[in-house]
């Protein structure tokens, strides 16, 4: 009798940021003779009838609860996979489980969906401490497998020199969903959720002491700030190109681009965000966690947190305004520093206790092997289980699949492409395109 060939589903929530390490860890996963197959929103719908696979990955368990009608439906292995972080010091730890067990989870402290979960891969050892503290009954399903998107497979061939041009290249990295959200949803909703109630519990993202008024004011600052730094940079002495987060509407800043003839270059949304940051000399950047990459790839990063004094008074500790990485790059104080800081077109220094907090945080120096630990863990998993997905289930499954696509060409056609974010077809060309991102 012929053994059944294992297949694994990993669900990629925003292609430009998951969707390599999906690529990558499908070439790991065929060399153990397992095949791993792409899942995102459209096709999540196909999931709750019955799961054709052998093992589900997934970033949180909000998409547990948001894919599947009920805890009973899972049988089969479930692992999580974060896609994004935080600082596991002390102020952010509340935020940090966030992450790790979804906003709903880490709110009310329901854990039937997360008993559901067989392993819990985390980046580093605070991220480890604080899942401890949250369920110390499920310690054993704990496990640091390092920054997956810095694993060796997930980045570009190392070159060496620059291009043959005179010009710096400058990377602008866009944090700018709260004004530019990819579904274009309300501003009026989005305040009136931020709000806080008398008397009624916080929720996420909320504090005592800021409220939904704090949060704008630093948002439209640091975009203020960026169009005054572009308005100011010589396009003969420097190539501009921005990076748009997975979150916003790409086709505003194309728009805004066109209008006004802006002189920067927009990279290619799909883009891994570690192969754009590769090909850039400096970084401008307001405060997040995507300096965790660059620190790990050796990348220069001038922030502009500290360029306006107004903005340290409305910040709040649930954002990423006091990651300790921050304290390792530049921060000028003003408009004409940061010029004078760009043209020194210094190198980045790696700093004394730097890779102490990479450590903790990203599980440096394991990131370049992460994905073996992941696949050491899958595959004990998979030899573990004694679910067996059905042959209807896999028929019904692609018969659904097939019609999502179908639907989604059609509305292509009529409607134009409207890909972006966690929004975009996985049809055969997207597929592709994912087969060929990770190197071999």
């Amino acid at each position: 009798m012929v053994n059944k060939v294992k297949t694994v589903y990993f669900h990629i929530d925003e292609l430009a940021r998951d969707s390599v390490v999906a690529s990558a860890l499908k070439q790991r996963l065929k060399r153990q003779g397992v095949e791993l197959e792409y899942g995102n929103r459209n096709t999540s719908e196909c999931l709750d009838s019955g799961f054709p696979f052998d093992l589900g990955i997934f970033p949180s368990a909000d998409f547990l609860s948001g894919y599947f009608s009920s805890p009973e439906k899972i049988s089969f292995p479930i692992v999580m996979l974060p896609t994004e972080s935080v600082s596991g010091t002390k102020a952010m730890q509340f935020r940090l489980s966030q992450h790790l067990l979804g906003a709903e989870f880490a709110v009310s402290g329901s854990d039937e969906w997360l008993q559901c979960v067989s392993a819990f891969l985390l980046w580093g050892d605070s991220h480890l401490e604080v899942m401890q503290r949250c369920m110390p009954e499920m310690a054993e399903k704990f496990h640091v497998v390092a920054h997956p998107r810095h694993d060796a497979a997930c980045l570009l061939p190392q070159t060496n020199g620059r291009p043959a041009t005179n010009r710096i290249k400058v990377g602008f990295v866009s944090r700018f969903d709260l004004i530019n959200i990819f579904d274009d949803r309300s501003n009026l909703t989005s305040i009136y959720n931020m709000r806080k109630l008398p008397g009624q519990t916080l929720q996420y993202f909320q504090t005592e002491d800021r409220d939904a008024e704090d949060t704008w004011h630093n948002a439209v600052l640091d975009l203020r700030n960026y169009f005054h730094i572009m308005d100011l940079l010589d396009p003969q002495l420097y190539d501009i190109t921005l990076r748009i987060h997975p979150r916003e509407n790409r086709f505003n800043w194309f728009d805004l681009k066109n209008r006004h003839d802006l002189p920067i270059e927009i990279a290619d949304w799909r883009q891994p965000f570690a192969h754009w940051l590769q090909t850039q000399d400096v970084l401008i950047a307001p405060p997040s966690t995507s300096l965790y990459d660059c620190a790990l790839l050796g990348k220069r990063v001038i922030l502009t947190d500290r360029l306006n004094a107004s903005r340290q008074v409305h910040t709040s500790v649930l954002l990423d305004d006091f990651d300790p990485i921050f304290d390792f790059f530049e921060r000028p104080e003003s408009m004409d520093d940061l010029l004078r800081s760009l043209d020194e077109q210094k190198d980045f220094v790696r700093g004394d206790g730097l890779a102490e907090v990479l450590a903790r945080e990203t599980g440096y120096p394991n990131q370049n092997c992460s994905l073996d630990k992941v696949v050491e863990i899958i595959m004990t998993l998979l030899e573990n289980s004694t679910f067996q997905p059905s042959r209807s289930d896999k028929v019904r499954y692609n018969s659904r699949l097939m019609y999502i696509n179908t639907r989604a060409h059609l509305r292509k056609m009529i409607k134009g492409d409207g890909s972006q974010s966690a929004c975009f077809p996985l049809n055969a060309e997207c597929r592709r395109f994912i087969d060929g991102l990770a190197s071999s």
